[in-house]
């Protein structure tokens, strides 16, 4: 090529070409090899959405460059030159400056079925010679079934004694083809203390839960709402714990979670928040659980009282200076005396990279900002973001902000900086509301470091609330209900303050999310309800309100994804709202408890107790390397076994059975009942977020077969069956789980004793049909480890056929099963 040719190609044709080797990533045949300019994530878009159904989650597309920051108008067409804008697709927003951001959403799915095609164009201003490749984007519209959506399924709720009710609302809705009338829904609660109505609201149904502790003694306790919909039934399960005035412990976030670049000095602090729940003060001690096992992990803030209602920060800092690459696992205990759900243990996970092999990159803090400005009141006071950078050495670092309905109403006092780990970039953030109307307005802070690697964006969500004229800061206080005489409410805004947008996290591990409700009158919303649900389908995550407004929870994500949307949905009174998130999750060999993991072993549902010495079912993936059952030991199971082991208030679970998705095990003896645990699982070096387990002091499960038929031996050791009916004046042995404890007591894991014999020390009833029977013996079996056993003897009058059996313990009742009599 002439010099005069390849001159005419970079001015003429060298954008467009330029533009190609940016998204191939590879040199230019024939010309000097350029480097990639802009860097878009990702660089292409799929939506799929069922007809007439409800909007997919939208999507965003980050565009960073190595050059000075640019600015840049957006348009969409249909792909080809010439054609028009989409009618189905919105962009936001229409002007940004890089490091940017773009928020597609899909607005209409009532068109033909098919696949629809478009394109977003990044224009640049006039005498820029680059601008960023196109972004294809497809919808699929597909027609679909109508497919019942419930958000949350499981809900949990918590009272003092001698309280009011507490309630909660879980989103109804049909995610598949066509509507949901929320008159055809039907909600039926299945215990005394709990209420159930069903709420209409534009595009979903709202069930809201009360339930009311009112003659219901301290102890968790569990209960259900049946749906009944056009589409199917569905089941909400209710776990209620209800509380006495003792201190208790609610750590916030359930674990933490690190990365860095090895050699290049340690990542941000980031606390653990030890929050007192109850109504006196407590004490309490951190420590990290053999710390010999991880001696890159140092807390700081171990020991201090916290004062009702209030919390105090545990500090984990980590090193990753002596380690090699790999991931690295810690188990941090908090112990009090006063507490009465002590002691807790959560994860620190921490990742440490090849610096060779990964660049420096961004994280910015804190995640989240609201402003909270009265009309025309001039440029507020900045709020910093600090700029983390994984590198020794300063690293270049760019910041922009943009605001999701155009405007200029967020401003930052820097565009660009370096940064590094011990020194972070400084932004400072501000808001101008100008004329702009009282109202909720959105925006974000792009940054980026420049480091050398992929520029991966990380964007702080921000909210501006512009009051009212003479709503003041002083009347715009938190309120339970969001209304006040001098302002009515009628809009929510949620932030998410825990996470970054384009947010990176691994499967498996602490996530933490939070969320600031506020209504458009400057209010801190304190009784709202905010739900998180999850683009890959996993179970929603509730969120419970922390204080001043800060609604609070720990996503471990159950597998990895490419691209994940978690969705805050909020709701306080009659007003909603939502807002998203966009990250991804990268696959992890860890181990991940269901939602709801600790079962009984022969009762096994959702959100119920279980009760000092119950057999368990511990449900999730990547729990153990393989099937086995722990051979015991001189009378007494394993309480860990090829790695394995199951913690819950400081205290491992006898083993009876391992796999990778379930555990079975027991329940210690020695917890106290009436509170709710922190359970996990470790897997060799990793462990798990834990999950909440309510223990009560009995909650019976009865043994029963699949065609729900007792488990049930007669006087002469002959089971039951549906062939080998149960004759009238025979005596039966019943088995059961989950019973409490005996006299004389018997330690955890260990074999039953016969003589004496370990007999309950809170006796059962047992009704047959519509008769209640004496019960002959009621305690452990002899020889075996955590089965009870209670014998009685069926009625000689009793009329032949199918009875239904069920076992009362101190108002704990079992599942019913069937006994057939002859």
């Amino acid at each position: 090529m002439s010099p005069s040719a390849r001159a005419r190609n970079r001015i003429g044709l060298g954008p467009v070409l330029l533009l190609v080797a940016c998204a191939l990533a590879v040199p230019l045949a024939g010309d000097d090899p350029l480097p990639e300019t802009f860097q878009i994530r990702p660089q292409q878009v799929e939506f799929r959405a069922a007809l007439n159904g409800p909007a997919p989650p939208p999507q965003n597309v980050t565009i960073a460059t190595s050059l000075a920051p640019l600015t840049f108008d957006i348009a969409t067409d249909l792909g080809v030159n010439g054609t028009p804008p989409p009618e189905w697709l919105a962009v936001s927003p229409l002007r940004f400056s890089t490091p940017g951001k773009l928020t597609l959403t899909v607005t209409r799915t009532d068109l033909a079925p098919g696949v629809y095609r478009a394109r977003i164009l990044s224009r640049a201003p006039a005498g820029a010679l680059v601008s960023p490749p196109s972004v294809p984007v497809t919808l699929i519209l597909e027609r679909q079934p109508a497919v019942l959506s419930v958000a949350p399924d499981t809900i949990r709720l918590a009272a003092r004694t001698g309280g009011g009710a507490v309630a909660d609302v879980s989103v109804v809705r049909n995610t598949g083809g066509g509507g949901l009338d929320c008159r055809q829904v039907r909600a039926r609660p299945s215990e005394p203390w709990l209420a159930a109505a069903v709420e209409a609201a534009p595009g979903e149904c709202r069930v809201r839960i009360t339930a009311n502790p009112s003659g219901l003694r301290p102890r968790p306790y569990a209960g259900s709402v049946g749906l009944e919909t056009p589409i199917r039934a569905a089941v909400i399960n209710v776990s209620f714990l209800v509380t006495g005035r003792d201190p208790a412990i609610r750590l916030n976030p359930l674990g933490q979670q690190f990365e860095a670049r090895q050699g290049q000095g340690s990542p941000q602090p980031r606390n653990i928040s030890v929050n007192n729940i109850g109504d006196a003060p407590l004490s309490f001690r951190a420590e990290v659980v053999n710390p010999e096992e991880a001696p890159w992990l140092t807390l700081t803030g171990t020991s201090a009282t916290v004062a009702p209602g209030a919390g105090v920060n545990v500090t984990a800092t980590v090193s990753p200076d002596r380690l090699a690459p790999g991931v690295y696992y810690a188990l941090v205990r908090v112990r009090s005396d006063e507490a009465v759900n002590a002691p807790l243990d959560v994860p620190v996970a921490f990742r440490v990279l090849d610096p060779n092999a990964v660049a420096a990159f961004a994280a910015p803090s804190p995640s989240g900002l609201v402003f909270n400005v009265a009309p025309g009141s001039g440029v507020s006071a900045p709020q910093l973001v600090q700029v983390f950078a994984s590198s020794t050495a300063p690293v270049p670092f760019q910041a922009a902000p943009q605001t999701f309905a155009g405007g200029n109403w967020l401003l930052t006092d820097v565009r660009s900086g370096v940064a590094s780990t011990a020194a972070p970039g400084r932004v400072g953030v501000s808001v101008n509301p100008g004329s702009l109307a009282p109202g909720v307005y959105r925006g974000d802070v792009n940054t980026v470091v420049l480091g050398g690697g992929e520029l991966q964006v990380r964007t702080v969500n921000v909210t501006m609330v512009i009051r009212p004229p003479g709503v003041s800061l002083a009347a715009a206080q938190p309120r339970a209900a969001a209304r006040a005489a001098d302002c009515a409410p009628t809009r929510l805004s949620a932030t998410h303050t825990g996470l970054v947008n384009n947010f990176a996290t691994r499967a498996g591990w602490p996530t933490p999310l939070n969320v600031r409700l506020v209504d458009d009158c400057g209010a801190l919303v304190t009784g709202g309800r905010v739900t998180v649900t999850f683009s890959t389908g996993e179970p929603p995550l509730p969120l419970y309100h922390l204080r001043d407004g800060n609604y609070a929870g720990t996503w471990a994500p159950a597998r990895g994804a490419a691209n994940v949307t978690a969705t805050a949905e909020a709701i306080a009174g009659s007003l909603r709202t939502a807002v998203e998130l966009a990250g991804t999750v990268a696959a992890n060999v860890v181990p991940v408890l269901s939602p709801g993991a600790v079962l009984n072993g022969f009762s096994p549902r959702i959100g119920a107790p279980v009760a000092p010495g119950a057999i368990v079912q511990v449900m999730g993936s990547e729990l153990g390397a393989s099937e086995v059952s722990p051979p015991d030991s001189g009378g007494r199971l394993a309480d860990q076994f090829g790695g394995v082991a199951v913690l819950i208030g400081g205290l491992r679970l006898p083993l009876y059975y391992l796999s990778p998705r379930q555990i079975n095990a027991q329940v210690p003896f020695e917890l106290k009942p009436g509170v709710e645990y922190l359970l996990l699982v470790r897997s060799g070096t990793t462990i798990s977020v834990p999950q909440p387990v309510g223990v009560a002091a009995q909650q019976p499960g009865l043994a029963a077969r699949p065609d729900g038929i007792v488990t049930a031996l007669d006087q002469n050791f002959n089971p039951v069956t549906r062939e080998s009916p149960a004759s009238r004046g025979a005596f039966l042995t019943l088995y059961l789980v989950g019973m409490g404890v005996t006299d004389p007591a018997v330690p955890s894991g260990t074999v039953s004793p016969g003589a004496p014999p370990a007999t309950l020390a809170e006796p059962p009833q047992v009704r047959l049909g519509d008769r209640t029977l004496p019960v002959l013996f009621a305690g452990l079996t002899p020889g075996l480890v955590g089965v009870y056993q209670v014998n009685i003897q069926v009625p000689e009058d009793f009329p032949p056929g199918d009875a239904e059996i069920q076992v009362t313990q101190d108002g704990a009742a079992t599942n019913a099963a069937i006994l057939p009599v002859r």
